[in-house]
């Protein structure tokens, strides 16, 4: 599949923007899967530069290309496109109407986003991604991602405490009985 992106993006053919950008995809993640962060890191590059974009794939190639970097051990290479990978889940959660969904994508991937953050030794902005995600879900009214993200925060050594106030994170107002 891999070469047959590679093809089809390297022909000066005219082809549709959603066609050539859901190759850019394809090959971004066969690259990244196959080990070959470089590659699915400019095909990335230039999918973000073209359009139309689609949150959803932004997602998983980002996700892919820090899993790629994982596997090489190289957790400092791998926190960008993590954070981009959990911004996007950010983004696409938004979309999600299912509240399981919803808590599923935005804590697996702040969860990986945080992990490795603390793993490339940067752990004061893994514990913030935690905290965050605390923050966010009070504001969602979401015990689920509560309980999870509080569980990363203690698993990071934190003490247990109120989630931070996170500006455009406010809880919602209480209802009266």
């Amino acid at each position: 599949a891999l070469d047959s992106m590679r093809k089809f993006l390297a022909d000066d053919a005219p082809a549709p923007a959603d066609l050539r950008q859901r190759a850019r995809a394809v090959a971004a993640q066969q690259a990244a899967q196959l080990g070959l962060a470089e590659e699915a890191e400019r095909t990335l590059a230039d999918y973000t530069k073209s359009e139309p974009r689609a949150v959803a794939d932004l997602h998983r190639m980002n996700l892919l290309l820090a899993s790629a970097y994982v596997k090489k051990k190289d957790y400092a290479r791998a926190a960008a496109p993590a954070g981009e990978s959990y911004k996007s889940a950010l983004e696409y959660a938004l979309t999600v109407k299912d509240p399981v969904q919803r808590d599923t994508t935005i804590f697996t991937a702040g969860s990986f986003y945080s992990n490795l953050l603390v793993r490339s030794g940067r752990r004061e902005e893994g514990v913030r991604v935690a905290q965050e995600m605390r923050a966010r879900a009070f504001a969602l009214s979401s015990a689920r991602l509560y309980s999870q993200a509080t569980q990363l925060v203690l698993d990071h050594g934190e003490p247990f405490g109120p989630p931070p106030e996170v500006a455009g994170l406010e809880p919602p107002a209480s209802t009266e009985i």
